[in-house]
C-alpha cells in the first residue's frame, strides 16, 4: 500500500493524506489523488487511472468502485460513488457523483 504524501520516481504521480488505495492499482503519469480535511478518498481494486487525472474528495467520502477505468485528463471533485467498473472518458468532469 503507498503512504500519504508519497510520490514514486517510476510514474510521476501525487497521492495526498487520506486517500486509501489497493494495490493493484493502475496509476499513469501526472494523476493528483488528494482528499480535503475531514474527506476521505477510497479508490478500490482494479481501478485504471489516465494520464493526468485528478481526484479530489471533499465534504466526505469518494470511492472508485473496483475496475473502475478514468481516461486521460478526467476530473472529479466531490463525494459520492463512481459504481463498479464504470468508464468515465477522457476529458469528462465528475461532481459530487451519484
Amino acid at each position: 500500500m503507498v503512504q500519504a504524501h508519497e510520490q514514486l520516481a517510476i510514474g510521476d504521480y501525487y497521492i495526498g493524506a487520506n486517500v486509501e488505495l489497493a494495490p493493484d492499482v493502475a496509476i499513469a503519469a501526472g494523476v493528483v489523488l488528494e482528499a480535503a480535511p475531514g474527506a476521505r478518498l477510497v479508490i478500490a481494486s482494479g481501478v485504471c487511472l489516465g494520464l493526468g487525472v485528478i481526484v479530489q474528495a471533499a465534504g466526505g467520502k469518494l470511492v472508485l468502485g473496483a475496475g473502475v477505468n478514468l481516461g486521460s485528463g478526467v476530473l472529479i471533485v466531490g463525494q459520492g460513488l463512481v459504481g463498479p467498473h464504470a468508464c468515465i472518458g477522457a476529458e469528462s468532469s465528475l461532481m459530487n457523483p451519484q
